[in-house]
């Protein structure tokens, strides 16, 4: 039977937040609805203009209907899916399959591809240790990221707890959970 990815999709969406206006994320990129970036080749890309009714790129403010954003995070988070599943599949050349990970290994990994796509392929020590299925190793590594430290480090810190010991909250994080990445697992 197939899995439920209900609760991974409404993590990632309260990581990114839903607006239905255009703005700069943090790394000045035009964004929209559930963090799709606004490129080129997005649907996104051009409106047409209130005033002339000429199609024009779109700048920061400009608004789109909520339900073609909801369906356009359909899509990103299925694309996003499958860069998850081609991370593991590229972490080594015997890698355990996707599917293989545990669920909370996987939403994880979703969440990861949906913020930084590709970029933890080229995390050695984590992906070295996602192959092997030392998660607690895994955390420690990707926290040594700039993801971690200086990028957006509570939605890192939700998404390694996730990880490493299997914990379900989004942003404040519960009293009492032990710091792995301070120091190496033993």
């Amino acid at each position: 039977m197939p899995r439920n990815y209900k609760f991974v999709k409404e993590w990632i969406r309260e990581h990114e937040g839903f607006r239905d206006t255009a703005y700069n994320d943090s790394l000045g990129k035009l964004t929209i609805g559930v963090g799709h970036l606004i490129t080129r080749t997005s649907p996104f890309y051009k409106i047409k203009d209130v005033e002339t009714r000429k199609l024009r790129v779109t700048r920061a403010g400009d608004a789109f209907p909520q339900g073609k954003l909801l369906k356009q995070y359909d899509k990103d988070f299925r694309h996003h899916m499958e860069i998850a599943k081609e991370n593991c599949r590229k972490a080594t050349k015997h890698s355990h399959r996707f599917n293989s990970h545990p669920v909370h290994v996987q939403d994880a990994l979703i969440n990861m591809a949906f913020q930084l796509g590709t970029a933890p392929r080229r995390w050695t020590n984590f992906m070295k240790h996602l192959s092997q299925q030392e998660y607690d190793w895994a955390g420690y590594h990707a926290a040594d990221s700039k993801w971690f430290k200086i990028q957006t480090t509570k939605r890192a810190k939700s998404v390694l707890d996730r990880l490493v010991l299997k914990t379900t909250y989004t942003y404040t994080r519960p009293r009492g959970l032990k710091d792995y990445w301070s120091r190496p697992p033993t």
